[in-house]
C-alpha cells in the first residue's frame, strides 16, 4: 500500500510525463520507483522460489547453492533499500516540477508555492 500511495503522490508533484526524465526531481522519482520494483521482485523471489527450495533441500551441494543464492538476494535487498533511502533524501532537496498549493489557515487564502 505504501508503494502505491507513494507512487501516486510522486506523480501528483510532476507536471508532465516528460518531467520524469527531463528534471532532477523526475529522475529521482523514476529511480526510486525502479528501485522499489527491484526490491519487490527480490522479495517475491525469496517468498515463492528460494523459501520453498530451502524448505525442500536435502543438503549437499544444491542446499549450499540455494543458501548462497539466499545470501546474495539478502545483500541485494539491503543495497537496494539503502539506495531507496538515498533517492528519498535527494527528493526532499529537489524542487517539484508542479506547483503545490498549501491550504492556509481556515478562512484564509491558500499559499501557492511555484515550482523551482
Amino acid at each position: 500500500m505504501v508503494v502505491v500511495t507513494g507512487t501516486i503522490n510522486s506523480f501528483l508533484h510532476v507536471g508532465m510525463l516528460s518531467d520524469l526524465t527531463g528534471t532532477g526531481y523526475g529522475l529521482a522519482v523514476t529511480t526510486k520507483i525502479a528501485l522499489m520494483a527491484v526490491i519487490l521482485g527480490a522479495g517475491a523471489l525469496h517468498r515463492f522460489a528460494i523459501r520453498r527450495r530451502l524448505e525442500a533441500r536435502s543438503g549437499g551441494s544444491e542446499g549450499s547453492a540455494v543458501q548462497a543464492t539466499f545470501r546474495k538476494l539478502i545483500a541485494l535487498e539491503l543495497v537496494v533499500g539503502l539506495a531507496i533511502m538515498g533517492a528519498t533524501g535527494v527528493l526532499t532537496n529537489l524542487g517539484r516540477t508542479k506547483q503545490t498549493v498549501l491550504h492556509g489557515p481556515i478562512g484564509g487564502p491558500p499559499a501557492v508555492i511555484p515550482k523551482d
